[in-house]
């Protein structure tokens, strides 16, 4: 049994040091560690911290302590998550999946019948989430280049710079038509410049 527990404990080490060494390594992407490149760590803090409570739960003051810091928890998270509940899904910075839905509709819509193609800029960069959605709710582009251009983007509260960036290349692309928003979702219908 004592043995077992030390493989386990080996093991759950090489779980949580491997990796945090890799991201104290990290230097791609310019150096942002993105939270969504942690979520791996998920299971592993679920395991320390049931670990952690079954450990002081064999003990008087143990049982305090976790009553304490469930009630502390409990005090100091309750007006966030109740904002959470309460919040304005067309504030101008929020983007969450209803209003992501509601701008890939807006665009299978208003295309129509007409051929179209769609760039989409998000702060990670690379779309997967919108490609899912366009896939999902059948919205399929053209391969070929088209006159009719939607772009799509997010705000990017925190690098702003890379957004005005994207916007301008795309003024050398397409002449905006109309321009639609949804929170911090902006949908812009585009007919592309010839060249």
């Amino acid at each position: 049994m004592e043995n077992n527990r030390r493989d386990i404990l080996i093991l759950f080490l090489l779980f949580l040091g491997v990796p945090l060494v890799g991201y104290t390594l990290y230097t791609g992407n310019n150096g942002n560690l993105y939270s969504y490149y942690l979520t791996g760590y998920y299971l592993i803090i679920i395991l320390l911290f049931s670990y952690s409570v079954a450990c002081f739960w064999k003990f008087k003051v143990g049982k305090l302590f976790i009553f304490a810091g469930l009630i502390l928890y409990i005090f100091f998270s309750l007006k966030p998550t109740l904002a959470k509940f309460n919040l304005d899904i067309f504030g101008p910075t929020e983007i969450v999946l209803q209003n992501q839905l509601i701008a890939v509709n807006w665009i299978k819509f208003d295309a129509g019948e007409e051929k179209f193609n769609i760039d989409v800029y998000v702060p990670p960069v690379i779309p997967h989430s919108y490609d899912y959605l366009f896939l999902w709710n059948n919205i399929k582009q053209e391969t070929n280049q088209t006159i009719l251009l939607y772009t799509l983007y997010e705000v990017d509260p925190p690098h702003p710079e890379r957004l005005e960036a994207w916007l301008k290349r795309q003024e050398k692309i397409g002449k905006v038509i109309y321009e639609e928003k949804f929170g911090g979702i902006t949908v812009q219908r585009r007919e592309r410049i010839n060249d």
